[in-house]
């Protein structure tokens, strides 16, 4: 407890804030049999964002557990780095307010079909 105090007036000092996620991730792995090897695939989303996906082909289960964790952090990594790309764009188009609709702006279910279609005409 004390170091943790002690963290903290130090972070407060150098003017540091800290903020907290939460990332929604899922794990898929797929054992290929005729091939003998572990295929795993993560996706990650943060809020908002597009979804951060890593995928890669592993030699054995034991090898596919340890990528995998690996994979989730570079998943969440991308997912957060989508999300403060989506939250920058959302506030340069005029809603900057989380009351979303009723301040004129629109809702994050709406933000999510435009930036879809932002997407899928620069893909």
């Amino acid at each position: 407890a004390a170091e943790e105090a002690r963290r903290n007036t130090e972070r407060e000092r150098r003017g540091e804030t800290t903020k907290s996620f939460a990332v929604v991730t899922s794990v898929d792995f797929n054992y290929r049999a005729a091939r003998g090897d572990v295929e795993v695939e993560v996706r990650a989303r943060v809020g908002i964002s597009s979804l951060g996906v890593q995928s890669g082909v592993f030699p054995t289960s034991e090898a596919a557990r340890v990528g995998a964790l690996n994979m989730c952090s570079e998943s969440a990594r991308a997912a957060l780095t989508n999300y403060a790309t989506d939250v920058r764009l959302k506030q340069m188009v005029g809603d900057p307010c989380p009351i979303g609709v009723e301040a004129g702006g629109f809702d994050d279910v709406e933000f999510d079909h435009w930036m879809r279609v932002a997407q899928a005409r620069t893909d």
